[in-house]
């Protein structure tokens, strides 16, 4: 049994308007019947264009759920659906589990899928490659119980205390490859890029680490099985 990361990017509404707005992060769930689709980008941070064209995939394809002065979450029918041709139906037919959400962010689809034979996988990737561009991101053996690998976790439980400045800070420290080993940048040349005091720039890094540690904790010893 496997754990299989891969990127996708297709002509379906949704990836158009990731490849359009490539830094607005959109969070994507599917029962194969309706679509969910959220803004995960703080709404300070999104341009009008952007909020133009979402107003406009509400009013074409779905219904938007109120929450707040621009609607960020949307219902729709699936798109796969509509077009006889189902991501589920593959999936099911190769023994693989698709892990919701889907993360849309730089114009690419973000998958994270359970492969429960290795064997399988080439059906899937050709299948994906015959309707767009596919590259798989990472691939690893799972050695313990799929729910210790796999139990859902709210993502507001471990990143909901998080400021929007600190959340900010954190992608940017992640994204630039500050958490990379070797590390690949100093939080120095982050704050500079960011136009912003380095010891601004690392207090909010650190109370955005301190606050997911913390609210993980739980998880990662049940992960750990109680070993300390």
């Amino acid at each position: 049994m496997l754990q299989v990361g891969f990127r996708f990017q297709h002509g379906c509404k949704v990836n158009r308007l990731s490849i359009k707005h490539p830094e607005v992060t959109l969070a994507h769930w599917c029962n194969f019947r309706v679509e969910v689709l959220e803004v995960q980008t703080p709404p300070e941070e999104l341009s009008e264009a952007f909020r133009r064209d979402f107003a406009a995939l509400v009013r074409e394809h779905g219904a938007a759920v109120p929450d707040g002065p621009m609607p960020r979450t949307v219902m729709m029918e699936c798109y796969c659906r509509r077009k006889g041709w189902t991501m589920e139906g593959m999936f099911e037919r190769n023994h693989a589990l698709p892990l919701y959400p889907v993360i849309y962010r730089g114009g690419w689809e973000h998958y994270r899928l359970v492969a429960m034979e290795e064997r399988k996988l080439q059906p899937i990737f050709t299948a994906l490659a015959k309707r767009g561009k596919v590259e798989m991101t990472s691939k690893r053996k799972l050695t313990t119980g799929l729910l210790a690998h796999h139990f859902m976790v709210p993502a507001n439980e471990l990143f909901g205390d998080l400021t929007p400045k600190q959340a900010a800070a954190l992608s940017a420290a992640v994204e630039q490859g500050y958490y990379r080993v070797p590390r690949k940048v100093r939080t120095e040349d982050i704050a500079r890029r960011r136009k912003v005091p380095r010891t601004t720039f690392e207090e909010h890094v650190r109370k955005a680490e301190s606050k997911i540690i913390t609210s993980a904790a739980p998880y990662v010893a049940m992960v750990a099985g109680g070993e300390a």
